[in-house]
């Protein structure tokens, strides 16, 4: 999940809405169950991203200490 600044503009791309409802009004009128999947969604990739950046840092390390 992007930082606070770039919340509101992640959301609305994320939604596909770069125009209409401000965000509060568009949360509050999509279906629980939708934003849930969402969630569950964006929870996991960030998951994966996290996997791949520490194994990307502990290959790192180990190529510096084998040099």
């Amino acid at each position: 999940m992007p930082p606070s600044p770039a919340l509101y503009p992640f959301l609305r791309r994320l939604f596909g809405q770069e125009r209409g409802p401000n965000i509060p009004t568009l949360l509050a009128i999509l279906p629980i169950d939708f934003l849930a999947m969402v969630l569950a969604i964006t929870e996991f990739l960030a998951e994966v991203a996290a996997a791949r950046a520490a194994s990307t840092s502990h290959s790192d390390a180990s190529a510096r200490k084998a040099a």
